[in-house]
Parts: C-alpha cells; sequence; structure tokens
C-alpha cells in the first residue's frame, strides 16, 4: 500500500507506467508469449492455447512489476541530513582571525596613548597611505593590521615615553572591498559584508561562467612587501572542502582564468 502510495504521488510516473502496462498488455494479448509464431511452426491449437494462458499471465506479471519499479523510484526523496565536524584549520566566517583586518585608504583611526591625552587622537588615512601622527610625523599605515600598526607605535614612542602603552582602534572603514576579475558573470568591485567567504562573494557576481578553469581560482593578497597566492578549487568547495572556501580580506583580488 505505501509503495502504491508512493508510485501514484508523481504524475509523470504514472503516465509511464500506464504507457507501459497498455502497449504491454495489447501485446501479450494478441501474441501471447509467440503464439503467432508457433502457429507457423505446426504446433497443435491446444498446446499453443496452453502456452498463450501462460504467456500471458507471466507477461502481465512481468509488465506489471516494471511498472511498480518505474512509479517507486521515480518518488520524491524525503529529507536528508547529514552532520560531520570541520577539519582543524578550516576558516569560519562567524569567527574570524584576530585582527585579520588591514588598514586602508579612507579609514578613520582612533589612536590612544595611556595617560598621554596631546598625543592621541583621531586620523584619517590619506589617499597616499599615510597618517601623521604627534611626535612621530608621517608614516605609511595601509597593508598594516591594528595589531602592526599598535606595535610600530608603541616601538617609536619608546624614544620619548617610558613603557607606552597604545590603544588603535577603527573608527569608520572605506577600504572593504575585493576585485573580482575573470569568467564571472559579473566582474567588479565587491565590497565586504561582514566576514565573507570565497564562495559567497563568487555567488554574488553570479557564479562563474561555462568557460572558467574551475579548479584554479587564485586569490591575490597583498601584506605590505609579502604577497601570498591562494589557489582554490571550486567544485572542492562545493563538495565539502572547506578549507579551500578562504576568508577574505579587503583588497584580495580573486582572479578566476
Amino acid at each position: 500500500m505505501i509503495l502504491f502510495t508512493c508510485y501514484f504521488e508523481s504524475f509523470h510516473a504514472f503516465q509511464i507506467s500506464f504507457i507501459i502496462i497498455t502497449c504491454g498488455t495489447f501485446w501479450y494479448e494478441n501474441c501471447g508469449t509467440g503464439s503467432c509464431f508457433l502457429r507457423n511452426a505446426g504446433v497443435s491449437a491446444k498446446s499453443r492455447d496452453n502456452l498463450s494462458i501462460a504467456g500471458r499471465y507471466m507477461g502481465k506479471k512481468i509488465i506489471l512489476l516494471l511498472a511498480v519499479i518505474v512509479g517507486a523510484t521515480s518518488c520524491a526523496k524525503e529529507l536528508r541530513i547529514k552532520e560531520f565536524r570541520v577539519a582543524d584549520g578550516t576558516p569560519d566566517p562567524a569567527k574570524p582571525p584576530e585582527e585579520f583586518y588591514v588598514i586602508g585608504t579612507g579609514d578613520s583611526l582612533s589612536i590612544n596613548l595611556w595617560k598621554e591625552q596631546s598625543l592621541s587622537g583621531t586620523v584619517k588615512v590619506r589617499p597616499d597611505g599615510f597618517v601623521t601622527i604627534p611626535l612621530i610625523n608621517e608614516i605609511q599605515v595601509v597593508g598594516m593590521t591594528t595589531a602592526q600598526l599598535r606595535k610600530m607605535l608603541e616601538d617609536k614612542y619608546k624614544e620619548f615615553i617610558t613603557d607606552p602603552f597604545v590603544t588603535v582602534r577603527l573608527e569608520s572603514i572605506a577600504s572593504s572591498e575585493v576585485f573580482l576579475v575573470g569568467q564571472v558573470a559579473r566582474a567588479g568591485a565587491f565590497p565586504l559584508n561582514g566576514n565573507e567567504t570565497l564562495l559567497q562573494v563568487l555567488t554574488r557576481a553570479g557564479g562563474l561562467s561555462i568557460f572558467a578553469d574551475r579548479s584554479n581560482i587564485r586569490v591575490v593578497r597583498r601584506d605590505r612587501d609579502k604577497i601570498t597566492e591562494y589557489i582554490a578549487d571550486y567544485d572542492g568547495i562545493i563538495k565539502g572542502d572547506l578549507k579551500q572556501d578562504i576568508l577574505l580580506r579587503p583588497g584580495d583580488r580573486i582572479i578566476v582564468p
């Protein structure tokens, strides 16, 4: 009963099964298991009738079985749930690495030197990547993380202050774009909405084109004088290899050959 209920849930399967039953029954009603051929072979009428009855009976059983199989395999599948643990080192968009943000042009930084209010304040990164800091003058900050900038300022302030303690806070972000080029539906600059991954940005771009080299998607990242290139396999990410679905940083270049 369950099998037939599942079978008739699919109208397409019902149509196929109906055709199989109708055509098969017509053939067996007219020819049996070859009675039309046995007649020409000189087999007696009684023997032909017996073989024809047996053939029609077995034939109908086979046809009905085929129809049921077609219908059963066409039933809608139930929801399937799989659970697994990701491997160590897999990027987690909900928990990015500490201080991963790279300072860019146009960003506003609040720099506070403990117990030195006259040396504290908010600065904006100029288009050339420099900011002006009291006592230190101009320093280039583009491409640095806030942790790197804090360490550099503390080292420089040691010339003027004993045990300086610096806090660097991002007041506003103006440079949170990644740049996507190559075989995608829509190339261009995409602002990062939080901690986005490679797959999320490719999805926002409309996906890959049919000519894309899916196994060699490159993400080029520059960290001051160091350049790192990641090569990811799109199909690997789709199949669940989340290590390849890297977290993106502002300024990343995504190249889809």
